[in-house]
């Protein structure tokens, strides 16, 4: 099955968690193909139990699996962020309202997409995840 590549993390995207951010992305639903003459390649494909003894996939994130893959919440020394998504922009925001920096982090010049793999970034390295 091959679907368009704009609802999944491109292949430079996808190295740079796996190799600068040491990130297993074995659970990945898809692949991108990388078998195309050496170049890049565009054709995304099933990324199941048998593709991945495949040498020439690697495996690719779509938006929702980012999006599980995030902390829900951080706790900090200055309370409690919670994990918002919205139709451009990620962030996370304050659980209590009546603070004056409601905001940790937030991602919104991009696609959501784009957005949701900056703020996945900025997760790996500033956010101590539970074993």
């Amino acid at each position: 099955m091959t679907k368009n590549n704009s609802t999944y993390l491109n292949l430079e995207q996808c190295n740079h968690l796996q190799k600068d951010l040491n990130m297993d992305m074995s659970d990945a639903t898809m692949a991108i193909s990388t078998s195309m003459n050496g170049t890049h390649a565009d054709d995304i494909v099933t990324f199941d139990e048998y593709h991945k003894k495949r040498n020439d996939l690697v495996p690719t994130y779509s938006l929702q699996e980012i999006i599980l893959t995030l902390p829900r919440k951080i706790n900090t020394d200055k309370g409690i962020y919670i994990l918002h998504v919205g139709h451009e922009r990620i962030c996370y925001f304050h659980s209590a309202m009546n603070l004056q920096n409601l905001i940790l982090v937030e991602f919104k010049e991009n696609s959501i997409l784009d957005n949701a793999y900056r703020m996945l970034c900025w997760s790996i390295e500033n956010v101590e995840y539970d074993e």
